[in-house]
């Protein structure tokens, strides 16, 4: 058989996150909102379908569908909501309907001043408004220019090339997003980058700069994409992790099959990019995270034990506050990075000791604590351990809670008294002091054999909790924190 026809040079991944996020959010328009089917996206990266006036109105019109939004009065009812979303259905519908000829920039201009302009029931800037989100400073979404209604001809002339754009303003001033970085060197401007300069390297790099927050999906508190050498390989785990979200609300349930466990994470280095969100004042992009998956990594999320459960890796802590957002992590962040889950947890459950805010949340996931110590463990192993090994490990480390909180049950501690020792304890771990860590528990344990009166069940607990801790020196930190969560529970 011979070649397929490449009319076209196709759509390729450029290795910059930034603008391959743009590719994926342009192309996820195009599939979720005037419902390309997954065949014609594919041929739209492949060069079988060309990006002509029709595919680059679709967009446009998925684009401005997105970015206006309908403000009822305090008096219209949730009907007119609905209306409204009607209203977005028929507009792609008939939009669709059109002859292929006809479905151009220019007709498109048409089309929503027609819509949107004139006297419609849908008017702007009456009843509908306008959220440009990050792209405030493109100067078809300034919301000036909603009551004369002329930033579909703003629109027009961005996407023609009739109109040179002020990239002053477009562009943040503080980091380049368009070259590489690192920490030593970051990334500076030298000079003035324009949009044809760029453009002359990236076809349609102007549409893809309007598409760039489509590509992320918001997990928890914060905003994923999954970067792949392979253009299509991100749009399908992009589609594929929205989809997962909306089926499940909490967006991470299927996170494992629909993402990690796919083997060319690993060998064709994917990343993924995380942040916290936009500042539509200066369009910065608040607190971006490149996290490289590692083989122990891949193994741990990919194992018996965390396969099913995802979540306890994805569930987020605040642990900064910047001035105009927080700071998150999570486990598999820590684990990517090389960092200590447990010296975290640790310091989360003391947080909540101190402050009733944090505690009501925090109460709700403490007990993945278990989870995270179980991950810090097997992330020291021999890959070829980690599946072999991750339910014994677990089990383990459970056990260790489960028997000294029934020790703590039956000697009826207050909880003065467990504050006390849940204090000196997690201190104690946090400074990685074992010899006091030690002491301090064998006290609380002779204090309970004392108080009890069943000493046959007690002394079998206290068994298994001596050669627990006569085992503690190695991987120190995270075995104690089973033992912390057993004091923490006792302060609820």
């Amino acid at each position: 058989m011979g070649e397929k026809t490449r009319p076209c040079a196709g759509i390729s991944a450029t290795g910059n996150w930034y603008i391959d996020a743009g590719i994926v959010g342009f192309l996820r328009y195009l599939y979720e909102d005037l419902n390309y089917s997954r065949e014609e996206i594919e041929k739209l990266v492949n060069g079988e379908i060309c990006i002509n006036e029709r595919v680059l109105s679709d967009f446009g019109l998925a684009l401005w569908l997105d970015k206006l939004y309908y403000k009822p009065n305090k008096k219209e009812e949730d009907e007119n909501r609905t209306s409204w979303n009607s209203f977005k259905n028929e507009l792609i519908e008939e939009w669709k309907n059109k002859d292929e000829n006809n479905r151009n920039l220019d007709a498109l201009r048409c089309f929503l001043k027609e819509k949107f302009c004139g006297n419609t029931k849908f008017k702007i800037p009456d009843k509908v408004g306008l959220r440009p989100g990050m792209l405030f400073n493109f100067k078809f979404f300034n919301v000036s220019k909603l009551k004369k209604c002329v930033m579909f001809d703003d629109f027009y002339n961005y996407m023609t090339n009739k109109e040179k754009v002020n990239e002053e303003q477009i562009f943040d001033k503080t980091i380049n997003k368009f070259l590489p970085s690192a920490a030593e060197f970051p990334n500076e401007f030298m000079r003035s980058i324009t949009l044809n300069e760029l453009e002359n390297h990236i076809p349609y790099f102007k549409v893809f700069l309007l598409s760039f927050e489509k590509a992320f999906v918001k997990i928890e508190q914060r905003w994923y994409f999954f970067h792949s050498p392979d253009i299509m390989d991100s749009f399908k785990e992009s589609v594929d992790l929205a989809r997962n979200k909306s089926r499940n609300k909490s967006g991470n349930d299927n996170f494992v099959n629909a993402v990690i466990t796919e083997s060319k994470w690993i060998n064709d280095n994917w990343q993924v990019i995380i942040h916290s969100g936009f500042d539509n004042r200066n369009q910065e992009i608040r607190g971006v995270k490149f996290l490289p998956l590692d083989v122990a990594t891949a193994k741990i999320l990919k194992s018996n034990m965390f396969k099913e459960r995802p979540y306890v890796l994805l569930k987020e802590f605040p642990v900064a506050e910047e001035p105009n957002y927080k700071v998150y992590t999570n486990a598999l962040e820590l684990l990517v990075e090389h960092k200590p889950l447990s010296a975290f947890m640790i310091s989360f459950m003391l947080r909540a000791v101190n402050d009733d805010d944090f505690k009501k949340e925090f109460d709700k996931s403490y007990y993945d604590g278990i989870y995270w110590a179980t991950a810090e463990i097997l992330h020291y192993l021999q890959e070829s351990d980690i599946d072999s090994k991750s339910d014994k490990i677990f089990k383990k480390i459970k056990l260790a809670e489960v028997a000294l909180t029934k020790l703590l049950e039956t000697s009826k501690y207050d909880q003065d008294t467990a504050k006390k020792y849940f204090l000196s304890l997690a201190e104690a771990a946090i400074k990685n002091n074992v010899y006091e860590f030690k002491f301090i528990i064998l006290k609380l344990l002779q204090s309970i054999i004392d108080s009890t009166a069943d000493k046959e069940g007690t002394r079998k607990l206290v068994t298994y909790l001596l050669d627990y801790i006569n085992q503690i020196e190695n991987k120190f930190q995270p075995k104690t924190v089973p033992i912390l969560i057993s004091l923490y529970k006792m302060l609820e």
